[in-house]
């Protein structure tokens, strides 16, 4: 086998009870509302009042506002609205592009304490409230353009929207007017998943596919936000940290942050560490603890102040999270740090500033969500590759 056929039978073994299950349910479905048509690009009437649906997580997020400015410039006129999760709040409600932001909690993509059943619970509830917000504006189109579990689009068909179009990969195809048909491609960013679907508006596709220079701006300073916090002369500049993880299978190693904290002291950059949550505090404790000189941030900044501490670094480096995405977004340079467990293609913040650091491994991506016992792919990079990566 070719290492392409590899991957995507890894893929196929990764989804496969998912496939298995959704298919089932397609197929139910089908018999009650038959087949939604093949989408086609430029294929849908340009829209009066669009409604854009992502349940993702604040990453994706930053990916969908990216594509925002496209759709503006192609369709001034419309009338744009939002359906995310409440996570995303921070990031979507001050973005001068949306007149309409709705935010539904899906219990899949909720990451708290409670049991599944609560979460469900508390999903059907808040539904019933979105879809009177939903039907309040009267959307003649709705495009969900994330192509992962879970979609909204139940959502769209119980909001009685007229034209919604969607993935035919994770359920509920039939319930769509017109389907994008997902084909795997390791080589494809997670971007351009999500402007497939927005393509079947009267839109010149190269619109779509132009990455916004900038497309979040700080209301803040970094600098002064930097200053409340430490005592003393500020340095000329300072590079910001993010050395956790929603998942601590994607964290690189504590020595090598350490590391990377005492070069950039040697370098006349005051490191700043950022992160959030009583683990993120931790980690980023130790790590001060490590190098004297390095400042913590970690749960002591509200998200405007961490875009703001971002907008004005003079680097960002962080292991896959969504502090990479926003870099990009606020055009800084970033060196990502990048395990195996998935396609480093798919998922990398898009701009022409970023770098990556990772093995190339046999074994991977491998798509195993909990990483194996050694996990060489993250803890064999070494400090001198990350600080290198931007040159």
């Amino acid at each position: 086998m070719t290492d392409s056929e590899v991957v995507r039978a890894r893929f196929r073994r990764r989804y496969e009870n998912q496939s298995r299950v959704f298919s089932l349910l397609d197929r139910t479905l089908e018999f009650f509302f038959g087949k939604a048509r093949i989408a086609h690009s430029s294929s849908l009437p340009a829209p009066r009042k669009l409604l854009i649906c992502n349940h993702g997580q604040v990453g994706d997020m930053v990916i969908t506002l990216s594509l925002l400015p496209a759709l503006k410039r192609a369709f001034p006129d419309v009338e744009l609205g939002l359906l995310c999760g409440s996570w995303n709040r921070q990031l979507v409600e001050k973005d001068p592009l949306l007149d309409h932001i709705h935010y539904l909690d899906h219990w899949n993509q909720v990451r708290n304490s409670a049991s599944r059943a609560r979460n469900i619970a508390t999903y059907l509830r808040a539904l019933m409230r979105t879809l009177r917000e939903l039907k309040a504006v009267r959307y003649d189109t709705a495009i969900d353009n994330r192509v992962w579990f879970p979609n909204g689009i139940l959502e769209l068909w119980l909001a009685r929207i007229p034209i919604r179009v969607g993935y035919d990969f994770v359920g509920f195809t039939p319930l769509l007017t017109h389907a994008v048909k997902f084909e795997f491609d390791q080589w494809r960013h997670e971007r351009e998943y999500q402007a497939a679907p927005l393509a079947c508006l009267p839109i010149d596709r190269s619109m779509l596919d132009e990455v916004p220079e900038r497309w979040i701006e700080s209301d803040g300073n970094g600098f002064e936000i930097v200053a409340q916090h430490r005592q003393g002369a500020l340095p000329s500049r300072y590079v910001v940290l993010h050395p956790g993880a929603s998942t601590e299978v994607k964290n690189w190693t504590e020595d090598g942050w350490a590391e990377i904290a005492r070069r950039a002291i040697s370098a006349g950059a005051l490191p700043v560490l950022t992160g959030l949550g009583t683990e993120q505090d931790a980690l980023t404790a130790r790590i001060v603890a490590e190098v004297p000189g390095a400042l913590s941030l970690s749960s002591k900044v509200s998200w405007q102040q961490l875009v703001a501490l971002i907008s004005d670094a003079h680097t960002v480096y962080c292991v896959d999270t969504s502090v990479g995405h926003l870099a990009s977004a606020v055009g800084v340079p970033c060196v990502v740090i990048y395990g195996g467990m998935e396609l480093y293609a798919q998922w990398k913040p898009v701009g022409s500033r970023v770098a990556i650091v990772r093995q190339d491994l046999p074994c991977s991506p491998c798509f195993q969500k909990t990483g194996c016992e050694h996990m060489s792919c993250l803890r064999s990079i070494t400090a001198e590759q990350v600080w290198h990566a931007n040159g």
